[in-house]
């Protein structure tokens, strides 16, 4: 029973390392998103 408990520890820890790394790469590409939204808009205004 207990390596059973330990086989579903160590399975939801590394899925939450999937989790976190996958949600930082997103934030990561909504930043960049934003900042490219934004330089686009200057460029807009200069025109």
């Amino acid at each position: 029973m207990a390596w059973l408990a330990l086989r579903i520890g160590t399975l939801l820890f590394s899925v939450g390392l999937w989790v976190a790394a996958l949600w930082q790469v997103l934030i990561r590409m909504v930043q960049l998103c934003s900042i490219c939204d934004a330089c686009s808009q200057d460029a807009a205004n200069d025109r």
